[in-house]
């Protein structure tokens, strides 16, 4: 028993160790994506109290609590963490706590049901490995936290079944609550364990199913709470959100291209008929009239390339299910009904196709391809390929770092240029920019609906590559001044040219592109009745 329990904490101490390091890679990044939203509430706290989303940012709706659609615990994490020190540094430091707590959860799952310790690490490092993780793992934001309290939950309900102890039915429910108060979907947790519970006991209704009343009653409370705070339940405005359930049929190939991609290893499954699938599927639609961009063959290829992957790795675990007969193995259904849901909510119900909604399967894909393939590996041959998939994993995240970084040295480069106490900046644009301009350019975002009036002193700073954009109209009444920033990583996570959208699938139909990446361009607009003309 030391044995083991010294052998698992030292696989836990490579683990931190490993997240450790990559952490420090990145350390510096400034906000990106959906960061400022989060990290921008958390500051208001202190000030706004339970009315956290009262406020204005750069968005279109105007008020926060019209725009954000997560409910606040992230943002009490940060204003937690913002009354030592109000530095980004320290958010990513504190969040990633919970992203390793994730894999430890992973680990905990392999081991309850039924993985001896090298399985379970090995299961854990897979997991490390996946792009979707390390894209996410930095980040200041509900994804990779609400998938901690995912994981947990599932555990704590697995290890109350095993040992009939009520007190883990009561961790497990508390931990949905948290999931839930994080981000929405952790409230799917509730179905997800009812129908493990009536399976593992024989289809028989047991007195623990009374527990996951708790967290419904919790999502009641809150809605009720945020009705009377901002005159919306928030629960139901985020349902309502994605206005209808989307029955686009293309959605299909983009979310297996969307699955291949966050979990890249499913290619060592890979089959000629799904490269086959995948081809006659993709050259009939018109891929160029959705995103209104003109896509070079090699974006297509590269489409039906991860289109193919997804169609495999679905097949494969089908496969393995008939094969085996695991239609009654409570495990096997628990997490075949985790990745299906998951696949289900982030392909066809939520309103973008992104990594981000992808994570919280995470867990259970890693378990079942791990015990149906990898597990049957050589050592050596697992190492080099966690080797690999780590490297490329690796390199989506510093793509994704190239890209914030490049936002910050664009600002930097226009507070050079401009006597920063003469002018005033106007910025637009999301992806982190907003905040860059502010702290930099002492910029104010746009408000769309009282847009700024242009006069001597008045500077517009435009992103192109990024969301929540109105272009100035007509042009020739402006001077605009073009600032490029190149990309060096071969990867790109976000260009609508080259077919990358990993944060949103609308700028492409693939989650990174490989090949050379356009620059991301920067306008600044200002008035010809005021400036001269450059």
């Amino acid at each position: 028993m030391r044995i083991e329990f010294y052998t698992d904490n030292k696989n836990k101490i490579f683990l931190i160790l490993l997240i450790f390091i990559c952490f420090l890679f990145f350390i510096d990044k400034p906000l990106f994506i959906d960061e400022n939203l989060f990290v921008e509430t958390g500051e208001k706290i202190s000030q706004k109290g339970w009315k956290c989303y009262n406020f204005y940012g750069n968005f279109k709706q105007g008020l926060v609590c019209q725009s954000n659609q997560n409910p606040p615990l992230t943002s009490y994490v940060v204003a937690i963490a913002s009354l030592f020190s109000p530095s980004i540094v320290l958010y990513r430091f504190v969040f990633i706590i919970p992203a390793i707590l994730l894999i430890f959860g992973i680990y905990k799952i392999c081991r309850i049901i039924g993985f001896n310790r090298e399985d379970s690490f090995y299961t854990s490092i897979f997991s490390l490995a996946t792009p979707v993780y390390m894209l996410l793992f930095i980040y200041i934001m509900s994804d990779i936290l609400m998938t901690m309290f995912y994981v947990w939950a599932v555990y704590f309900w697995i290890k109350g079944e095993n040992e009939k102890t009520y007190r883990y039915f009561y961790i497990s429910a508390i931990l949905i609550c948290f999931c839930f108060f994080t981000k929405y979907f952790g409230i799917t947790a509730v179905p997800l364990l009812f129908v493990f519970s009536i399976i593992k006991n024989n289809n028989k209704l047991k007195k623990q199913i009374v527990i996951l009343f708790i967290p419904i009653i919790f999502v009641i409370i809150y809605e009720l709470f945020t009705l009377y705070l901002y005159g919306i339940g928030l629960t139901f405005k985020a349902i309502l959100y994605p206005n209808n359930f989307n029955d686009d049929w293309r959605r299909f190939l983009f979310g297996l291209s969307f699955f291949a991609g966050c979990y890249l290893w499913i290619i060592l499954e890979l089959n000629l008929i799904s490269v086959l699938i995948a081809a006659s599927l993709v050259f009939f639609i018109p891929i160029n009239d959705i995103f209104h961009v003109e896509l070079s063959l090699w974006c297509k290829l590269q489409m039906v390339f991860l289109i193919s992957i997804g169609i495999s790795g679905v097949t494969f675990l089908l496969k393995k299910i008939i094969e085996n007969n695991n239609f009654y193995d409570p495990y096997i259904i628990l997490f075949v009904l985790w990745i299906g849901g998951t696949w289900i909510f982030s392909t066809y119900i939520n309103w973008s196709i992104n990594a981000r909604t992808m994570l919280p399967m995470i867990a259970p894909t890693s378990i079942l391809f791990y015990r149906f393939s990898i597990q049957h590996r050589k050592t050596n041959r697992k190492v080099l390929t966690i080797i690999i998939f780590f490297i490329f994993s690796f390199l989506i995240q510093c793509a994704d770092y190239e890209f914030a970084m490049g936002q910050k040295k664009a600002v930097v480069h226009i507070s050079k240029i401009y006597d920063v106490d003469h002018y005033t900046f106007w910025s637009q644009g999301w992806f982190g920019f907003s905040r860059l301009t502010k702290d930099i350019l002492n910029a104010k975002p746009v408000d769309f609906k009282n847009l700024p009036v242009f006069n001597e002193k008045v500077i517009m700073v435009i992103p192109k590559n990024n969301c929540n954009i109105r272009w100035p109209v007509p042009k020739k009444q402006y001077n605009i001044t073009k600032i490029s920033i190149n990309l060096i990583t071969p990867i790109g996570i976000m260009n609508r040219y080259t077919g990358a959208g990993i944060h949103h699938y609308k700028w492409g139909p693939l989650p990174f592109a490989i090949g050379p990446q356009p620059p991301n361009e920067y306008y600044l607009y200002t008035s010809k009745l005021y400036f001269e003309s450059k």
